[in-house]
C-alpha cells in the first residue's frame, strides 16, 4: 500500500512540476518588461478623413510615406481570416506562439533536402519579428520564438492576430491587410474575391515576386497552387481574371487645405486607434462653392484678381462646413497650395460690425446722429478720409452709416470710444493677428487698416447669431448639438440690432444703391469690405443658422485692377447662404424681448413731430428714453430745419442753408466749431508725425472779412473764409484763439 502512494505521488510530481515550470516561465514572461511591443503599440496608423456625409476626403500617410490603415478584426469577414490562417497558421489557436509539428516538419524537410525550403514561423513569431527586428541564423530564430513565446503571455491571441493583420509589409508603400486590399485591388476588404484575398495572404513572404502589379503571371501561378493546397477549388480562367484585375488606389486628396489644417490638430490618441475621423466638412458643398468661385475668377482675371477663399460655420455649434483655402491647390502659377484662410490682410469695412456693436456697447444707439463731413482725424495732406462714392451725407443715423459702411463716421466712432478700447474687444473676438500690430493701431482700424485673417473675421461675424456669445469652431463632427457655453461679448439687444442693420436693405441705400447683391430674399446679414490699397475685396455673411465669409484677391499682393468689385465676393457668399437654406428654410433673426418699437424722425433720430415730414421705425431697449426732434422747427409759420452748428459749413456747401437759422448776415457772430473746447487728442504712431494736425473751422457770418488766429497767446496768421487752419498736433495743451474786429472765441485743447 505505501509503495502505491509512493509511485502515486510520483505520478503526482512529474505531472505537476512541468506545470508549475511552465506557469512560471509564463508568469515571468507576463511580468518582465518588453519595450519593443510597448512602442508598437503606441505607433501611429493612416487615418481615414470622412466628411460629414461619409465622403472619403483622404487618407493620410505615415512619416516614412507608407500608409498604414488600422481595421478591427471584428470587422473582417470571416473568409479572409480563415483563408489567412489556412495560409499561414492553421494551428494558430492551439500552441503557445510555437508549432512544435511545424518545426520537426521544417528541419526534417530543410535537412534532408540540405537547404531551406521550409519555414515554421508561426503567425505570433511573424509578429515578434516585425515588432523586433533580428538578424538571421540561429540565434535569431531563438530571438524570436522566445520573443513570441512573450507575445502569447501578454496578449490575447485575437489581438495577436488583429495585430498582425495590420502590420503585414506588402511594400509599394502599403502596411497591414487594409492599405494592401487598396493598393493592389482598389477595393475595401469586404469586396475581394477568394483568389485575391489569397493574393494579399501571400504577398508579403516575397512582395516582388508575388505580388499582382508588377508579377502578374508569377502572382497567379502562385495563387493557384495556394488555392489548391488550402483546398479551395476555383475556376483557372476566373483566378486569372480575378487577379489580373489589379489596380492601385490613388490616395486622392480631395481637400488638401483642410487636412493641412486638421493634421496638427489629430490627437496621438485618435492616430494610434487608426479609427476613421469624421469631419465637420460638407465636401459636396464645398465643390459646388469652389466651381462658383473658379467661374467668377475666371471672369476677373484681367482685374488681377487670381485667387479666393472661403468658409463656412454652422452657427450653433462652430462646425466647420465648408474650406476653401484657394481656387486650386495645384496652382503653381498663383501660389494655390497657400491656405487664404489663415493668410492675414486687411479687412476693410468688414471691421466696421465690430466697431458698430462696440459702441453701442458704450452707449450710442442706432438712431444716433454721426457726422458725415468733411473731417480730419489726425492729417491734413494724410488722412482726410473718404467715403467709397466720394460724397458727404451730413448728419446720419448710426443704422445708415452702418448700412452704407460710411467711413467718416466710423473713424469718428472709433477716436469716440478709443481705439485702443476698441483693440481690446476685438481682442476679445479673438483676432489673435493683432497681437504685435498694436503699436502701429491708429484711427484708420475703423476702416481695417489692420491685418486679420478670413478665419478670425467669419468666426467673429458669427457671434451676432448667437446672441452675443463668441463661437467656438469645430473641425470634428458634432451633429446637432449646440454650443453656447462661451464667453458672451455683446448683449442680446446689440447682436440683434447690428444683425438688423446689416440686412437692413432700405437702409444700405445711401452707400450702396438699391440694386445691391445683398437684397436677398431670405433673412441674411452681410458686410462688404475692401482694403485700402484695393489687395483685398472681402464679404461676411450670416443667416441665424450659418456664416459665410469669402476672400478674393491674389497672393502677391499686387494691386487688383479697377473698382474694387466687393459685390463679386458678395455673389458668393449670398449664392453659399442661399444653396444652405434650401435645405433649413428662412428663419427670423432672434429678437430679444426687453426692446420696443418707436417712430423716429429720420434726420434727427430722435421721436417724431407734427413737424417731421416722415418716420421710419427703430428698436431701442424698453427703458430707452428717446427726445423728440431737434431738428424741425417751427418760425413765423415755416417749419426749416436747424442743423447742430458742427453742420453749418457742409449744409451751405450742400446748398440746404445760406446761413444758420436766426442769424443774420448783419451780425458779427465768431465761433470756433471744430475742434470741441476741452478736446483731447492722441499722436497716432501708426502716421508720420510731420503729416498730424486738427483742422479748426471757425463760422463767422461776415465772409468778406478776415479774421486773426493766436496760439497760447502768440499771433499765428490771418484767415480767411472759409476760415479753416490746420493745427500741428504737438504733444502738449494748448489755447487757441480766433479774433473779429468786434469778437473773439477761444477754446483748450490737449494732445497725449
Amino acid at each position: 500500500m505505501a509503495k502505491l502512494k509512493f509511485i502515486f505521488k510520483k505520478r503526482y510530481l512529474i505531472i505537476i512540476i512541468p506545470f508549475l515550470i511552465i506557469l512560471f516561465l509564463h508568469l515571468l514572461l507576463l511580468i518582465l518588461p518588453y519595450s519593443d511591443l510597448d512602442n508598437f503599440l503606441n505607433r501611429q496608423y493612416s487615418l481615414e478623413i470622412i466628411d460629414r456625409n461619409g465622403n472619403l476626403i483622404y487618407i493620410t500617410a505615415l512619416d516614412n510615406g507608407d500608409r498604414r490603415e488600422f481595421v478591427s478584426i471584428d470587422n473582417l469577414p470571416k473568409n479572409v481570416i480563415d483563408i489567412f490562417l489556412k495560409c499561414e497558421d492553421k494551428r494558430f489557436f492551439y500552441h503557445p506562439g510555437i508549432d512544435i509539428f511545424a518545426l520537426i516538419r521544417s528541419f526534417y524537410m530543410n535537412f534532408t533536402s540540405n537547404s531551406t525550403i521550409s519555414g515554421a514561423s508561426t503567425i505570433t513569431m511573424q509578429l515578434s519579428r516585425i515588432i523586433s527586428p533580428h538578424k538571421s541564423g540561429y540565434q535569431g530564430k531563438i530571438t524570436e520564438v522566445v520573443n513570441a513565446l512573450r507575445l502569447e503571455s501578454k496578449l490575447s491571441k485575437k489581438r495577436i492576430l488583429e495585430l498582425w493583420l495590420n502590420s503585414l509589409p506588402y511594400g509599394f508603400r502599403a502596411v497591414g491587410i487594409k492599405s494592401a486590399s487598396k493598393t493592389f485591388f482598389c477595393k475595401n476588404i469586404s469586396l475581394l474575391t477568394e483568389s485575391q484575398v489569397v493574393s494579399l495572404a501571400i504577398i508579403p513572404r516575397n512582395p516582388n515576386e508575388y505580388n499582382p502589379l508588377t508579377s502578374q503571371k508569377k502572382a497567379i501561378g502562385k495563387v493557384k497552387s495556394v488555392l489548391k493546397s488550402i483546398n479551395i477549388v476555383e475556376n483557372e480562367s476566373k483566378i486569372e481574371n480575378e487577379i489580373s484585375q489589379a489596380v492601385t488606389i490613388s490616395y486622392e486628396n480631395r481637400n488638401p487645405h483642410f487636412i493641412e489644417y486638421i493634421k496638427n490638430e489629430i490627437t496621438d490618441d485618435e492616430y494610434k486607434t487608426g479609427s476613421p475621423i469624421y469631419t465637420s466638412l460638407n465636401l459636396d458643398l464645398t465643390y459646388y462653392i469652389q466651381n462658383i468661385l473658379k467661374q467668377n475668377l475666371e471672369n476677373l482675371k484681367d482685374f488681377r484678381i487670381t485667387n479666393g477663399s472661403v468658409i463656412v460655420y454652422n452657427n450653433q455649434n462652430g462646425e466647420i462646413l465648408v474650406y476653401i483655402g484657394s481656387k486650386d491647390f495645384d496652382d503653381i502659377e498663383n501660389s494655390g497650395e497657400i491656405d487664404g484662410i489663415h493668410v492675414k490682410n486687411q479687412p476693410g469695412s468688414t471691421i466696421k460690425a465690430f466697431l458698430y456693436a462696440d459702441a453701442i456697447e458704450k452707449g450710442f444707439l442706432p438712431s444716433s446722429i454721426l457726422p458725415d463731413i468733411p473731417m480730419d482725424f489726425g492729417s491734413s495732406e494724410i488722412y482726410v478720409p473718404l467715403n467709397f462714392n466720394r460724397r458727404f451725407n451730413g448728419p446720419v443715423r448710426l443704422r445708415v452709416a452702418l448700412a452704407s459702411s460710411l467711413n467718416i463716421p466710423s473713424i469718428y466712432l472709433v477716436t469716440r470710444i478709443g481705439v485702443q478700447n476698441f483693440v481690446e474687444t476685438l481682442k476679445k473676438l479673438d483676432f489673435e493677428s493683432l497681437n504685435g500690430q498694436e503699436a502701429n493701431i491708429g484711427s484708420g482700424i475703423a476702416v481695417g487698416n489692420a491685418e486679420v485673417s478670413l478665419f478670425e473675421l467669419t468666426r467673429a461675424f458669427a457671434i451676432f447669431q448667437r446672441s452675443g456669445y463668441k463661437l467656438k469652431t469645430s473641425w470634428h463632427l458634432l451633429k446637432n448639438k449646440t454650443l453656447y457655453n462661451t464667453d458672451k461679448v455683446f448683449s442680446d439687444y446689440t447682436s440683434f440690432i447690428i444683425s438688423d442693420i446689416l440686412s437692413d436693405n432700405k437702409s444700405r441705400i445711401t452707400g450702396l444703391g438699391s440694386n445691391s447683391i445683398l437684397n436677398t430674399n431670405f433673412n441674411a446679414m452681410f458686410k462688404t469690405g475692401t482694403s485700402n490699397q484695393f489687395n483685398d475685396i472681402w464679404c461676411l455673411g450670416a443667416t441665424p443658422e450659418y456664416t459665410v465669409g469669402v476672400w478674393m484677391g491674389n497672393f502677391s499682393g499686387e494691386t487688383v485692377i479697377g473698382k474694387t468689385g466687393s459685390g463679386i465676393p458678395a455673389s458668393i457668399a449670398v449664392k453659399t447662404l442661399e444653396t444652405l437654406i434650401e435645405n433649413t428654410g428662412n428663419k427670423d433673426f432672434k429678437r430679444p424681448d426687453n426692446i420696443k418699437k418707436e417712430l423716429i424722425c429720420p434726420l434727427s433720430g430722435e421721436l417724431i413731430t407734427p413737424l417731421c415730414s416722415g418716420g421710419v421705425y427703430e428698436y431701442f431697449n424698453k427703458n430707452e428714453i428717446i427726445n423728440s426732434c431737434s431738428f424741425h422747427q417751427k418760425r413765423a409759420g415755416e417749419v426749416y430745419v436747424e442743423y447742430p452748428i458742427e453742420y453749418s459749413k457742409w449744409a451751405r456747401d450742400s446748398g440746404k442753408i445760406d446761413i444758420l437759422p436766426g442769424l443774420s448776415s448783419n451780425e458779427d457772430n465768431l465761433e470756433i466749431v471744430k475742434p470741441k473746447n476741452n478736446a483731447v487728442y492722441y499722436f497716432d504712431p501708426s502716421i508720420p508725425a510731420e503729416n498730424q494736425a486738427v483742422r479748426l473751422e471757425v463760422l463767422y457770418t461776415k465772409p468778406n472779412e478776415e479774421i486773426k488766429l493766436f496760439v497760447n497767446g502768440k499771433y499765428k496768421e490771418s484767415l480767411k473764409y472759409p476760415y479753416e487752419w490746420f493745427f500741428p498736433l504737438n504733444i502738449g495743451e494748448w489755447e487757441i484763439e480766433v479774433r473779429s474786429n468786434y469778437q473773439n472765441d477761444k477754446i483748450n485743447i490737449k494732445v497725449h
